[in-house]
C-alpha cells in the first residue's frame, strides 16, 4: 500500500498491525496510537500533529525527514526507527519535535544533532552518550533524565528545568543556560558564586 499527500484524522490504533505501507508527505492528526505494529514500513516527510504513541512497535521500518508537534511517546524506543542500520550512532529519524511529551524513551547513543525541542518533557528519558550538538531545549522540563557522556556544544537550554548534567563528562562549549541554570550547576561542582 503506497499513500501519498494523504491525511489521516482522529483514527485510533489499538493493537493492530500495519504492514508494507509506504506514506510519503503524509499527514497525521489527532491519532493515537497503542500497541501497534509497524512491519515493513516507510515513512518520509510525515507530520504527526496532536499524536499519541504508547507501546507501538517499529519492526524494519525506516522513517526520514519527520515531524511531531504536540506528540506524546510512552515506552517508546526509536532505534527501530534509525536512518541505516548497523551505524555506531544511529540518527533519529526527525529533526523537529516541539512540545512533545517523551516517557520512558532512550535517546542512548544517538545522532541527534540540530534537533528542536523546544517546549517538550522528558519523564524517565536516558541521555548517555548521544551527540545532540546544536540541538534546542529550551523551555523544556526534565524528570529523571540525564545527560552523561553527550555532546552538547551550542545547544539551548535557556528555561529548561530539572535537567541533570554530568559536567565532567559532557562537552558544553557555547551551550546556552541561564544565570540561575550556570550556578546550580556550578554548585554540582561545589562552586559557589558570591
Amino acid at each position: 500500500m503506497e499513500f501519498t499527500e494523504k491525511t489521516f484524522e482522529n483514527k485510533s490504533m489499538h493493537g493492530k498491525t500495519v504492514k508494507e505501507a509506504e506514506f510519503t508527505d503524509c499527514t497525521f492528526k489527532n491519532c493515537k496510537f497503542e500497541k501497534t505494529e509497524f512491519y515493513c514500513c516507510r515513512f518520509e516527510g510525515v507530520r504527526f500533529i496532536n499524536c499519541r504513541f504508547l507501546n507501538v512497535i517499529f519492526r524494519h521500518s525506516r522513517m526520514f525527514s519527520s515531524e511531531y508537534e504536540n506528540c506524546a511517546f510512552v515506552n517508546f524506543s526509536f532505534a527501530s526507527l534509525v536512518k541505516s542500520y548497523g551505524a555506531v550512532n544511529p540518527s533519529l529519524p526527525f529533526s523537529k519535535a516541539p512540545n512533545c511529551t517523551f516517557k520512558y524513551v532512550s535517546f542512548v547513543g544517538f545522532d541527534m544533532k540540530q534537533t528542536n525541542f523546544k517546549g517538550s518533557g522528558f519523564i524517565d528519558c536516558d541521555f548517555n552518550n548521544l551527540n545532540a550538538k546544536n540541538s534546542d531545549f529550551s523551555d523544556c522540563t526534565f524528570a529523571n533524565s540525564s545527560f552523561s557522556a553527550c555532546d552538547l556544544e551550542n545547544c539551548n537550554f535557556e528555561n529548561a528545568a530539572g535537567f541533570d548534567i554530568d559536567l565532567k563528562s559532557c562537552k558544553l562549549k557555547n551551550a546556552r543556560f541561564s544565570y540561575a541554570q550556570a550556578g546550580r550547576m556550578l554548585l554540582s561542582l561545589g562552586i559557589k558564586l558570591i
